[in-house]
């Protein structure tokens, strides 16, 4: 079901930059904290134990969510946008 929420977004979405393969320090995944490329604090911050539990609201992309993922967390990612 689409609405004019997430008609919004997904045109929003288009307008952003799409995420890069790698970070600064070439890493293939990575937390990003703000809009800024490389910028903020890691996923330590939220002091998470491989097979934890993450629920990230308003994932967009789910680049933050696979991240934790990647780092032996159950992640889950919701986002507004069916896409």
């Amino acid at each position: 079901m689409t609405d004019n929420r997430s008609a919004a977004w997904d045109a929003y979405a288009q307008s952003r930059p799409q995420r890069r393969r790698t970070n600064a320090k070439g890493e293939t995944t990575w937390f990003n904290w703000t809009q800024f490329p490389d910028h903020g604090p890691g996923a330590d911050v939220l002091a998470l134990k491989p097979g934890d539990s993450a629920l990230d609201l308003g994932c967009g992309s789910g680049g933050n969510a696979a991240h934790l993922a990647a780092l032996g967390m159950k992640s889950v990612g919701i986002d507004l946008s069916e896409r």
